[in-house]
Parts: C-alpha cells; sequence; structure tokens
C-alpha cells in the first residue's frame, strides 16, 4: 500500500486496509451525494470503483457537485470522476459506464469484472425513481450488499440526516415511492422466492421538504423536478453512506 494511505493505516491498520484494496464498489450516479461517495472511497483506500451515470456536467451541478467546475462544464460526468479519482490515487481500478442504468442492461454493468463477478458493495445515488427499484430489487435478489441515499434536495436541516432501513422512513416521499413501488415490483415480477426487501439500509432526511421547484427534460426525454439544493446536506449524506460502505466491508471480527 502506498504512502498516501499511511494515515489511514494508522488509523484502521494494515488487515483492514488490505480488505479496502481488494474491494470492489459499484456507485450509481455520481452526482451530488453520488461523488462526494466516490471521493471518499477512493481516499479510504478502495481498489476498484465502478461508475455509472448518463449525465454530462451543466452550470446548475456547480453549488454541490464535485467535479462540477467551470472548466468541466459539458464534459460527461463519468470521465470526469474518472480523472478526479485517478489523480488522488493512480493505482485505483476506476470503470465507467456513462449510460441509464435500467433493468435490460443491470446484470451486463454489475458483472464486468475480468472474472465475471458481481460488487461487494453497491451505492444507489439514482434520481430516478424506475432506475432506483429496479437496482435495489436486483441487488435483493442476487444477495449484494447495497445502501440507497434518497432526496437531498429540498432540506436544509443537517440534523435531520438519519440511517434507517427503508421500511422505518419518515417525511421523505422518496423513500415511500420506493417502498411502494419496489413492493409492487417484486410482488409482480417474483413469482416463487420474493427478495427481502424490508432491511435495505438508506440515507435519507426526516426534515419535512420544502416546496417543489420548476421541471426539465433529462436524458431520453424523461423529465424530472428540478430541486432546491445546498452542498452540505448533499456531502454529508454521501459521507455517511460512504462511511457504512467502509464499515460493512470489514468483517466485525477483524
Amino acid at each position: 500500500m502506498s504512502q498516501q494511505f499511511e494515515r489511514t493505516k494508522l488509523l484502521i491498520g494494515d488487515e483492514k486496509l488490505s480488505i479496502f484494496s481488494r474491494s470492489h464498489v459499484f456507485i450509481a450516479g455520481v452526482g451530488g451525494v453520488g461523488s462526494f461517495v466516490a471521493e471518499i472511497l477512493v481516499r479510504s483506500g478502495i481498489g476498484t470503483i465502478t461508475i455509472v451515470d448518463d449525465d454530462i456536467i451543466k452550470v446548475n451541478n456547480l453549488n454541490r457537485q464535485l467535479p462540477a467546475l467551470h472548466s468541466t462544464l459539458g464534459l460527461n460526468k463519468t470521465e470526469v470522476v474518472k480523472n478526479r479519482l485517478l489523480d488522488i490515487n493512480p493505482q485505483c481500478k476506476i470503470i465507467t459506464h456513462q449510460k441509464l442504468l435500467h433493468k435490460d442492461n443491470l446484470k451486463e454493468l454489475l458483472t464486468v469484472s475480468p472474472d465475471g463477478s458481481t460488487p461487494d458493495f453497491i451505492v444507489d445515488a439514482i434520481d430516478s425513481l424506475s432506475c432506483k427499484i429496479q437496482l435495489l430489487a436486483y441487488a435483493a435478489k442476487n444477495n449484494i450488499q447495497i445502501i440507497s441515499c434518497m432526496g437531498a434536495g429540498r432540506r436544509t436541516d443537517w440534523r435531520k440526516i438519519k440511517l434507517a432501513k427503508l421500511d422505518e422512513t419518515n417525511n421523505c416521499p422518496l423513500a415511500s415511492r420506493t417502498r411502494k413501488f419496489l413492493r409492487k415490483l417484486i410482488r409482480d415480477s417474483y413469482e416463487s422466492t420474493k427478495p427481502n426487501i424490508s432491511n435495505i439500509p438508506v440515507v435519507y432526511s426526516d426534515e419535512i421538504p420544502t416546496a417543489f421547484g420548476s421541471r426539465e427534460i433529462v436524458s431520453l426525454g424523461r423529465d424530472r423536478v428540478v430541486n432546491g439544493t445546498i452542498a452540505y446536506i448533499v456531502s454529508i449524506m454521501g459521507s455517511i453512506a460512504a462511511a457504512y460502505v467502509l464499515e460493512k466491508l470489514v468483517p466485525t471480527s477483524t
């Protein structure tokens, strides 16, 4: 392990650092929350990181997303994040997919390792509800560890950010809709053994959100609401998600 991780090694020891270096984390969405997750994981010594995002960097990303700079406007988000991560740790293997994650390419995206294995952990930082529930259902069905990040927009109170099971959230419209449509997806798509979705860990805020913003068209003709956001909320949510991943990658006996 290179000298750049000396301070981390002093804190957690060689064995845990070695586990991190052998681990593969898949991050779906590298905008506000997801970019902070990626940054923390690469600075913690994770050896392989896959990032998936279909967006480009826009001027309205500058207020909260790590890859967003005036010099990167208009560039593919995955390539900018990849270059940033490699500048932090050139030894990290970065796999990028500049595309929308959906039910028809999930298996392909999640088995890109040379040996065809799945990642050790998935971080869901997707805005799209349909893509989010497909990823959560796939992870549950295939017993892949996952943490899901809920809505960071329309919030200002950092004290309200929580880590909980999906079934235990409140005051979060995205978590509520995720529960509803994930249950429907499981009910309609799995006739025999149904994946257990009740214990999916999520980072969310129980702050009552402010009013919705306007709508805009995004890729492939999809539209979405543009909500107010601020950097410290997305960074805290990303930090909690990354910390959870690092904690769970290390066996309790270590």
